[in-house]
């Protein structure tokens, strides 16, 4: 609502990117700023009906088993333009638990960030001219993997 600034970012947003296992999602916006913000989750159908077998309708456990998501997580700014494109991964095999998450961020100043979002969305690489003067307008990781695309207004 226009009464709940949370989500503000001057000069609006522009790219949106939801992690891997659905938890939370990252949005960009102008002056390179990137909000990560928790999801809703609903509990799995299995734990619904299994709560219905004990005195509760189904509708009544699923509706108990809802974690409220909207919270902003992480504040993020390491770029100076709008953030134009974002990307997540989680590469495949390695033991349960231990897999990294990767957030990368194309800038319109050339520049892609990539954020560690295992440790804190700690940077992991700041790739300063990746695109040279021209702007990133889309990232993206090859599934399963940390291997990142990138494509810029230079053609490359």
């Amino acid at each position: 609502t226009g009464a709940d600034s949370r989500f503000e970012v001057e000069g609006g947003l522009y790219s949106i990117a939801v992690e891997p296992n659905g938890a939370y999602l990252a949005v960009g916006g102008a002056g390179g700023q990137i909000r990560i913000v928790s999801l809703p989750r609903l509990a799995s159908a299995a734990q619904g009906h299994a709560g219905a077998g004990k005195g509760k309708s189904a509708k009544g456990a699923a509706s108990q088993d809802v974690t409220s998501g909207g919270q902003i997580l992480a504040g993020l700014q390491t770029q100076a333009d709008s953030i134009e494109t974002l990307s997540f991964t989680q590469p495949t095999g390695g033991q349960p638990g231990q897999q990294t998450t990767l957030l990368a961020a194309g800038s319109v100043d050339g520049s892609i960030v990539v954020f560690d979002a295992t440790r804190r969305f700690a940077v992991r690489k700041n790739l300063v001219g990746a695109h040279e003067d021209f702007s990133v307008v889309k990232v993206e990781f090859v599934k399963g993997t940390w291997l990142l695309t990138s494509c810029g207004m230079d053609g490359v």
